[in-house]
């Protein structure tokens, strides 16, 4: 799970439409099974909508608290003066929404065939993500879709965790918080509760690592660092690379073994020829020595 900005939704509903960024890795005769288990194809427009109302919304009551029900002009009239402001708050680091992905290894998803996954394991699946979505984020959840197109079955879903308050001095007001949902605000208790749902689709809790680290670190002990969260179009882009170099390092080898077979038959060649030219200079020289006795 990563944070997001809303400027960012574009690349996500690109790479879910597939009409755009890096499809060396989509297998387009498998695409059109690809489906929406929670939203629909409108999801982000109203997204973005929603965020639009909800800043409108949020300026409007604002100003309506402080001029109305605080009676402080000055305030009201600042307010009215820098406008609508985004439904989060303005130190964020880090985008306030948040896009995911549940999945498993491949290998999980590998059918009897080669190139053809085993359905049922994919079906158990579907039905322990769309089951973890709807009561962990509930209507926080606006879209989740499944990938069945590329190299393993996959969940890609969109949080926009909205939390509302009301106070005398701003009114109602609607933002988004992600530390409001428990599988956002710690990512070790989500993987805990994750692991809870999956049972059902025959998978377990992977090793807890952040727990191990620090465990060793209370203990003054070595620890291996925390695994770098790399994005996946990154992954493909290294992965690329590397086995371009693996590629090249196999084909340079090729050739000098080809290189090698073929000095190697040259170097038969000419021992053939000196053995032959040994044998017919041996015969001639039995022939002279005949010729010599008589």
């Amino acid at each position: 799970m990563r944070s997001i900005w809303p400027g960012q939704l574009a690349r996500v509903e690109m790479h879910q439409t597939r009409t755009g960024g890096d499809l060396s890795h989509i297998r387009p005769g498998r695409t059109h099974l690809n489906q929406f288990l929670i939203g629909g194809p409108e999801w982000r427009e109203r997204l973005e909508e929603d965020i639009r109302r909800a800043s409108e919304l949020n300026y409007r009551h604002a100003y309506s608290a402080r001029r109305w029900t605080r009676r402080r002009k000055k305030e009201a009239a600042e307010i009215k003066r820098n406008g609508p402001a985004d439904p989060w708050k303005r130190d964020r680091s880090e985008g306030p929404l948040r896009e995911g992905v549940l999945t498993a290894n491949r290998k999980f998803f590998d059918g009897g065939t080669p190139g053809f996954p085993n359905v049922d394991k994919e079906d158990r699946f579907r039905a322990a993500a769309t089951k973890f979505l709807a009561e962990q984020f509930g209507e926080s959840c606006v879209a989740a879709w499944e990938d069945r197109d590329e190299e393993a079955y996959h969940v890609h879903f969109v949080v926009a965790p909205w939390v509302v308050s009301e106070s005398k001095q701003a009114g109602r007001q609607r933002r988004l918080e992600p530390s409001s949902i428990p599988v956002v605000k710690s990512y070790e208790a989500g993987h805990d509760i994750a692991a809870e749902y999956f049972k059902s689709a025959g998978l377990v809790r992977g090793e807890k690592r952040a727990q191990a680290r620090r465990e060793a670190f209370a203990a003054e002990a070595e620890c291996e660092l925390p695994a770098e969260n790399v994005p996946c179009h990154e992954w493909r882009a290294d992965e690329a690379v590397r086995l371009d170099k693996k590629r090249k390092k196999a084909a340079k080898a090729w050739v000098a073994a080809r290189r090698k077979e073929a000095a190697l038959r040259e170097a038969e060649k000419r021992l053939k020829r000196l053995e032959e030219e040994s044998t017919r200079r041996r015969e001639e020289a039995a022939k002279k020595a005949r010729r010599d006795r008589l």
